[in-house]
């Protein structure tokens, strides 16, 4: 059961051993409002695998139709569907889930997000067997690494997608000896739903925390400063001009002068325009020093 990309190799990696795939249904995309199928359902469709794509899971039939199956463990990652009790009861060894965090730190919707926004030293994925809480099971495995302090979100979600495969198919190889561990609620915090109004930068916070957060929030919702969406920087030190300005110099081509620094923007888009390099958009926006000053 998945829908985003971040369950791609593990449904890959299980193929062979998979009775159905459960994903969302499909949806009206872009600007076009085309219908598509979530990618999930795309790469079972490329592995002759049968797909389901109930709305949700509460309705008779469709559990009944899920228990026919006689499913030894129902795999879930990233899918977006609460399961209930009823569904959670079924597979001999229950439903298992890979998170892209290390719990109880950041159970919710944007573990890896949260943790590059408030700079973790370290991040990974956790292998737990779901009960009727949100991600509150019990631990079978975890997998970290340091995290890169100009990691992204997409560049993390790639290399924890891979990580929880792996460590998932350890834990299957070993369902039987495993022993469950409690999680420690005093170490809990929530990685809560990424909100737009999260995305505007502001140059009186320090030019770290800006980072961070176009680091946790590109490509969505993205950070943006007034109408202009940054969508990759790196920290400078130093002032250059009024807190708020953008302001230049012979190693950065288009900065925004912060509290206690410079973020050096690298790639910048303009609304309803391609994404373009800082000296592209200087190049074409002579007067950008002269405007948008923080007041």
């Amino acid at each position: 059961m998945g829908t985003s990309p971040f369950g791609g190799p593990t449904l890959n990696a299980l193929s062979k051993q998979t009775l159905a795939v459960y994903t969302a249904p499909p949806r009206p995309k872009g600007r076009g409002h085309h219908v598509q199928k979530s990618c999930i359902h795309d790469t079972a469709d490329s592995l002759s695998l049968p797909v389901f794509t109930p709305v949700n899971l509460k309705n008779i039939d469709t559990q009944q139709h899920l228990e026919s199956l006689k499913p030894d463990v129902i795999i879930v990652v990233a899918y977006g569907c609460i399961l209930p009790q009823a569904v959670l009861d079924i597979p001999t060894y229950g439903c298992i889930n890979i998170h892209g965090s290390l719990l109880p730190r950041w159970r919710g919707a944007a573990p890896i997000q949260r943790a590059i926004q408030y700079g973790d030293q370290d991040i990974g994925v956790t292998i737990m067997t779901m009960d009727a809480g949100l991600d509150s099971g019990p631990i079978l495995m975890q997998s970290s690494i340091p995290l890169d302090p100009n990691a992204t979100t997409a560049t993390m979600m790639e290399t924890l997608s891979y990580m929880g495969k792996d460590a998932l198919l350890r834990v299957l190889d070993n369902i039987d000896t495993i022993v469950p561990e409690q999680q420690n609620s005093f170490l809990l915090t929530y990685a809560h739903k990424i909100q737009k109004e999260e995305s505007i930068l502001d140059p009186m916070e320090s030019v770290y925390i800006l980072q961070r957060k176009i680091n946790a929030f590109t490509p969505w919702p993205g950070t943006q400063y007034r109408d202009l969406k940054i969508l990759t920087s790196t920290v400078m030190a130093g002032v250059l001009g009024k807190i708020g300005q953008f302001v230049h110099s012979s190693d950065c081509p288009l900065g925004l002068q912060c509290v206690d620094g410079i973020l050096n923007i690298h790639q910048i888009q303009m609304p309803s325009k391609k994404p373009m390099g800082a000296k592209e958009f200087v190049n074409g926006h002579p007067n950008i020093f002269k405007s948008l000053v923080y007041d």
